[in-house]
């Protein structure tokens, strides 16, 4: 599998993407701030992560790419369920010259479309820390809504069902007839 656009290349992660550049992300304060999981030992640890999470039947552990081949984040489905339809992700722009620049957008939009069409699913879920503002836009973008509140996190989903919900409207044209508001008699005429 391998997805790409103008900006990035996504393809499923192996152990020999973990690199000193790739360990050395979990040790940004935002990253230890707002990503769940971030302490691993030593690279070996984060390696075999990887390699474990690629063999599981439910998960799909993405890495993105620039279009010249530098890993700058990953993407994680999981709980992938095709009775349900339903799956679980996360995103991580691990290097800070690709973040804030629409790298997440793409690769969400990308990866979505992609698990829609060859698998069916049709509701995503994720949590994100109520203070982690960029994110939440970046989620915002790619068609995800808050579905619940908790302490500090939001739980939003991405329903395939309602695809273009911020582009759909719902209302009357008038034009000067009896409808409406301008119905005083309550009947159309």
């Amino acid at each position: 599998m391998l997805l790409e656009n103008e900006k990035i290349k996504i393809r499923p992660l192996i152990s020999s993407d973990v690199t000193k550049d790739y360990f050395n992300w979990f040790k940004d304060k935002l990253i230890k701030k707002y990503v769940v999981n971030t302490t691993y030992k030593d690279i070996n640890h984060l390696k075999k992560y990887v390699f474990e999470n690629s063999k599981k039947k439910n998960i799909l552990f993405l890495g993105i790419f620039t279009k010249k081949n530098k890993h700058i984040g990953n993407i994680k489905f999981e709980k992938i369920n095709i009775k349900k339809k339903s799956a679980v992700m996360g995103i991580l722009i691990g290097n800070k010259n690709f973040r804030n620049k629409g790298f997440s957008t793409s690769a969400l939009t990308m990866t979505m479309q992609y698990l829609n069409k060859k698998k069916k699913i049709k509701y995503f879920f994720l949590g994100v820390n109520k203070k982690n503002i960029q994110a939440i836009e970046s989620y915002y973008k790619s068609g995800f809504r808050i579905s619940k509140e908790k302490k500090n996190t939001l739980i939003m989903i991405r329903n395939y069902d309602l695809l273009n919900l911020s582009k759909f409207s719902l209302g009357t044209a008038q034009f000067g007839m009896n409808y409406g508001v301008n119905n005083k008699f309550g009947k159309v005429k």
